[in-house]
């Protein structure tokens, strides 16, 4: 049984840097073997919404994986079928290529900022393709180009709206009810690197989806996702994905190529960062020096982290209210995790 007096070490971790102006709130969810505890502090209460940034990433890895598993679409199938516009030296780009980040459209990503669903599609389908760019031999991390891709492939094979179809398809079905596609977060993130602090990303709209970035919830609604991966594709006794969907979603998709946005070679499985690499411990939004080879999961822009590592049945969720900057953040989660590891004993 999981209990708060056994991560005494990892709450004094998380105060430390609170106590050094690096966040404020937080929360942090824990399955290991079939137990599982929620923790929070500051300002945060258990049910309180954080923005997850690109923590969010994989829900839409679990919508497109069902219209897979429906036989309504294929990994290897171009973007431009659903997006006639989508052409150029854009045209060969795939499904596949979009969740493993081998896109090379560094351009698009100028799209975000845009104060309609429309607009930005149309913005993304005019961008053009790195020079001698080759999908899948080249990997560059897309923050949010690739996701709205994605959200417009899902409207136009469904004829629904991005929001309904993955509240209905993924959110529902694993009891993620505190969990929004966007919103007002109840918990500001703030950018501790400035003076006074000032929120991040205030300017980009919150008036629709934008599934790379916008997903709001409590960590104890994340952890359900990756309670249900560990669980190859069951939670709460019910199958939401098939057995073969899931070992797909979590295995190497691309190998371990040096990705032109971390500056650092790193391997994906399906809109999920594999802990494979030539040195994991150096890894860009890693999990620490204890997690096995077999840990999968993404994080969110200097503020979280979700992940599971099947060797030990074990998940975390990690959402933090502060972005000091790359290099701090890397530090500070990877210090949370490996205490969480040690105060398990299983280091």
């Amino acid at each position: 049984m999981l209990h708060i007096d056994n991560f005494k070490n990892t709450l004094k971790i998380i105060n430390n840097f609170k106590i050094r102006g690096l966040q404020d709130s937080f929360q942090l969810s824990i399955y290991y073997k079939k137990n599982r505890l929620n923790m929070f502090g500051g300002k945060a209460l258990s049910d309180s919404k954080f923005r997850w940034f690109s923590s969010g990433k994989p829900i839409t890895a679990l919508a497109v994986a069902k219209l897979i598993e429906k036989k309504l679409l294929n990994y290897e199938e171009y973007i431009s079928r659903f997006l006639p516009t989508f052409e150029g030296s854009k045209k060969n780009i795939t499904v596949l290529n979009v969740l493993n980040h081998t896109i090379g459209l560094s351009d698009a990503e100028n799209a975000n900022k845009l104060d309609s669903e429309e607009k930005i599609i149309e913005y993304i389908c005019s961008s053009a393709q790195l020079s001698d760019w080759e999908n899948g031999r080249r990997a560059a991390y897309q923050p949010t180009a690739g996701w709205h891709i994605l959200k417009k492939i899902i409207e136009v094979i469904t004829n629904e709206k991005y929001d309904d179809y993955v509240t209905d398809n993924i959110l529902k079905p694993l009891s993620m009810y505190g969990t929004k596609t966007f919103g007002e977060p109840d918990i500001i993130t703030m950018n501790t690197q400035k003076i006074p602090n000032e929120e991040s990303y205030p300017r980009i709209p919150r008036n629709f989806p934008k599934p790379g970035s916008s997903f709001i919830g409590p960590s104890k609604d994340l952890l359900k996702m990756y309670e249900m991966l560990l669980n190859k594709g069951i939670y709460n006794n019910t199958r939401i994905l098939e057995e073969t969907t899931i070992n797909k979603l979590i295995s190497s998709q691309r190998g371990i190529i040096y990705d032109e946005t971390f500056q650092y070679p790193m391997d994906w499985g399906l809109g999920i960062m594999i802990n494979n690499s030539e040195n994991k411990l150096k890894m860009p939004y890693g999990y620490g020096k204890f997690a096995s080879e077999l840990a999968f999961g993404h994080g969110g822009i200097q503020s979280s982290v979700g992940f599971a590592d099947p060797k030990y049945q074990l998940a975390i969720v990690i959402i933090l209210d502060g972005q000091p900057g790359e290099a701090l953040h890397n530090q500070r989660i990877r210090s949370i995790i490996e205490s969480i590891y040690q105060e398990l004993g299983i280091t």
